[in-house]
């Protein structure tokens, strides 16, 4: 069929929709780096695709270490892993050219191929690992490095990017609650180590244990930690209520708990879902 008049058509439907000029270059063909790659990496099949490779490669390093390493079948998935990481990196850089390399989002994928590589191909042959030598441990922590590839998941699916971006920008401000929590419980300490360890011996025969507890500053705040995660302090508590009074003693715990524990993480998780909401309005802004 002609050619000619499906294209005075195509101009007249951009007349009549009033599109731009690169609307008829785009009828033309692709770009040249387009048309050089048929597969758009940056498609969501693909990228469906590359995650599904990612977390099976994940299970199988789990398998392999329950069941070892050397068995028939996991050899070979290494090599196909391997294959496919190498192959997925080169259509990317075909789609995009070598300034894909120039992006750090891109370093861990570049450094995981060439080391997969390295561990299957180079260091077999160039430094054969026999035994406990230093080529052997080399080896061996090249190996363990592929458990890596499970973090680009969060650079190919844009829902695990922005938590990931919003827990990093809630960071600074959970490192100060952080440090929050921690002088609340230095001074706590003290306070436990002056009442109650500096004076184990009123618990008699639990005089070893209200130590182990309270017995100075590391130990007490060992404990609030402890006590913080919500193990244990039931029977921290029914130990110093020998001694003190039972209902202060609860009212304290209860007051810790609540302000260190409930408190602390109801403020964390607020600080870490605003984080989130501004990531997605972002995001949403930049589409």
């Amino acid at each position: 069929m002609d050619a000619k008049p499906q294209y005075e058509t195509f101009l007249g439907e951009v007349s009549a929709r009033n599109l731009s000029r690169e609307a008829i270059v785009e009828w033309d063909g692709h770009s040249e780096q387009e048309s050089a790659c048929l597969i758009d990496t940056d498609s969501f099949k693909f990228n469906l695709v590359s995650g599904t490779l990612i977390f099976t490669n994940a299970i199988v390093l789990g398998l392999e270490t329950d069941l070892g390493e050397h068995h028939f079948v996991f050899v070979c998935s290494e090599h196909v892993f391997a294959i496919f990481f190498t192959i997925e990196l080169v259509l990317r850089t075909k789609q995009k050219g070598f300034a894909l390399w120039k992006e750090p989002s891109c370093w861990l994928d570049i450094f995981l191929v060439f080391n997969g590589l390295a561990a299957l191909y180079v260091m077999p042959v160039v430094a054969p690992a026999n035994g406990d030598t230093a080529s052997a441990r080399l080896l061996r922590l090249l190996r363990m490095t592929r458990v890596m590839r499970l973090l680009r998941v969060f650079s190919l699916f844009r829902g695990l990017s922005n938590i990931l971006m919003a827990f990093a920008a809630a960071l600074t401000t959970v490192t100060w609650v952080g440090v929050i929590v921690l002088l609340l419980d230095y001074v706590i300490a003290i306070l436990l180590t002056q009442l109650v360890g500096q004076r184990a011996h009123l618990w008699g025969d639990d005089e070893d244990q209200v130590q182990e507890w309270f017995g100075n500053i590391g130990r007490s705040m060992r404990t609030l930690f402890i006590i913080m995660t919500l193990a244990e302090w039931s029977n921290m508590a029914l130990t110093l209520s020998k001694v003190y009074n039972p209902g202060i003693v609860f009212v304290a715990f209860g007051a810790y708990i609540v302000i260190a524990s409930y408190t602390m993480v109801s403020l964390i998780t607020g600080i870490i879902s605003e984080k989130l909401i501004a990531v997605q309005n972002a995001d949403m802004n930049f589409k």
